[in-house]
């Protein structure tokens, strides 16, 4: 499957290949993460938008009918005990089993009059309940939500536009195209056909999607810092701006985060509940990092579990390594069955925090994964981490389904292009050299000499120290 982008941030133009194993490296701001975020966006709308339309709708009026008997309890004086008649209507048990039959016959004239007078009937009794200005204004709009969702279209494409609007509005913050380009887009292809979304001033104008598509990929996860895995209770009560309905923050009093960060919080609220990971067991994550990560419901946190000189210890992960983390982060979304070859694995810079040798463990471990059939994409801008790639591939005789890009500055622009460089990866050593290369030349007198090193991509499988 290629990914192709087109005015995307900082990126002027890329075509990627995805599915196996992907390596981009490239200098700082030059838009690897920007791919990476891209294909994550793309794939979240696709796997969403592809669901049952009563599901998604019921999802949509559920959280509309929730919110809806919060506001409805703003301002109301319990000093009087004054019971309202219509206040009962809006408990959300009785209120979704009283819309559940509209949900799916929209299409007929006479239900969707009935549906009509039904939300004039609520509208009329929210505007008499004794309640603040704001609860009231907040219980109609979602009210009017509710009205809106279930007169939309079933169509596909529809659902398809809103969700990766939601989605890269959450991720890129209203920032998703390139400053002055007239439009852009995101392509998802492969010999079947192709998914398309066009973009312009960060709203999503048109998509298509070929119905010979189909996308292999079910969900999307990505990682960028284990830092996350010690705010475990902070993020987790946050939001981005994905659940928030047509794009109204009314989680004003929560920290809001991006898309990516709130999905990795609720698959490791998943982790909580471990079910026993074939992966996890023969990959042996606890052999590098000498434990493993576990959940106490009673300090609401994650641990880690060692033992040293023959005592078990438990480390809240505050006081845990953060190297240690990253590969924590693995195993618990292994353990949750979040990681597996029908999901994609994203991964920014996952040398940070790493020791050169646990880097060449990481590497290994992305090989065995991508080995098992689970695609993977990561950025990287480590000579160690890049050459255990192509060392273990080796190894495991996947070279095949590895691609190498390298990000570069475009000549007439402050873009990048993307480039495939699978053929010839001296060009990716060649730049990460480069800086350790100044710095080594040392021709004072008065410091000691020290031998030149020289960092050189070699036919074989390793780097050569001259």
């Amino acid at each position: 499957m290629q990914i192709e982008l087109s005015n995307i941030n900082k990126i002027k133009h890329a075509s990627i290949e995805v599915g196996g194993l992907t390596v981009i490296t490239g200098i700082n701001d030059s838009g690897k993460s920007t791919v990476g975020k891209a294909l994550f966006c793309a794939i979240k709308a696709l796997s969403s938008s592809e669901g049952d339309s009563f599901e998604y709708k019921t999802r949509i009026v559920r959280e509309c009918i929730d919110r809806i008997y919060r506001y409805t309890r703003i301002g109301y004086s319990i000093a009087t005990r004054e019971k309202e008649k219509g206040r009962e209507e809006f408990i959300p048990p009785r209120f979704m089993n009283s819309i559940q039959p509209f949900i799916k016959d929209m299409d007929n004239p006479i239900i969707r009059l009935e549906f009509d007078k039904f939300i004039q009937q609520k509208y009329s009794i929210i505007q008499q309940l004794r309640i603040s200005d704001i609860g009231k204004e907040k219980a109609l709009d979602y009210l009017l939500e509710i009205h809106n969702t279930l007169l939309k279209s079933n169509n596909g494409t529809t659902l398809m536009n809103d969700a990766f609007q939601r989605a890269i509005d959450s991720e890129f913050i209203q920032n998703i195209c390139t400053e002055g380009a007239e439009e852009s887009s995101v392509i998802l292809s492969d010999e079947t056909g192709q998914c398309l979304f066009t973009i312009q001033d960060n709203q999503v104008v048109t998509s298509f999607k070929d119905e010979s598509f189909y996308l292999p990929i079910g969900d999307a996860t990505f990682l960028e810092t284990p830092l996350y895995l010690q705010l475990n209770d902070l993020l987790s009560k946050s939001r981005s701006l994905f659940d928030v309905i047509s794009g109204r923050n009314e989680y004003r009093f929560a920290p809001v985060i991006p898309f990516h960060i709130k999905d990795l919080m609720n698959k490791l609220e998943v982790s909580k509940y471990p079910t026993p990971s074939l992966f996890t067991k023969e990959w042996d994550i606890s052999r590098i990092i000498g434990g493993e990560f576990k959940y106490d419901k009673t300090l609401r946190d994650f641990y880690f579990s060692t033992t040293k000189n023959g005592t078990k210890l438990k480390l809240q992960t505050m006081n845990v390594a953060s190297g240690i983390k990253t590969f924590g982060i693995i195993q618990l979304l292994l353990d949750a069955d979040e990681i597996n070859p029908g999901k994609m694995l994203i991964i920014d810079e996952p040398e940070n925090h790493l020791h050169p040798k646990w880097q060449i463990d990481c590497a290994q471990l992305i090989v065995k994964m991508v080995k098992e059939g689970i695609p993977v994409m990561v950025s990287s801008h480590s000579p160690y981490f890049i050459q255990g790639i192509r060392y273990f591939a080796h190894q495991e005789q996947i070279e095949e389904l590895v691609k190498y890009y390298l990000t570069e500055n475009d000549e007439t622009s402050d873009l990048s292009t993307v480039e495939d460089v699978t053929t010839n990866l001296n060009m990716i050593f060649k730049k990460l050299s480069e800086p350790l290369n100044h710095i080594m030349n040392l021709n004072d007198r008065t410091i000691i000499r020290l031998h030149q090193f020289t960092w050189l991509a070699t036919d074989v499988n390793y780097l050569s120290i001259a």
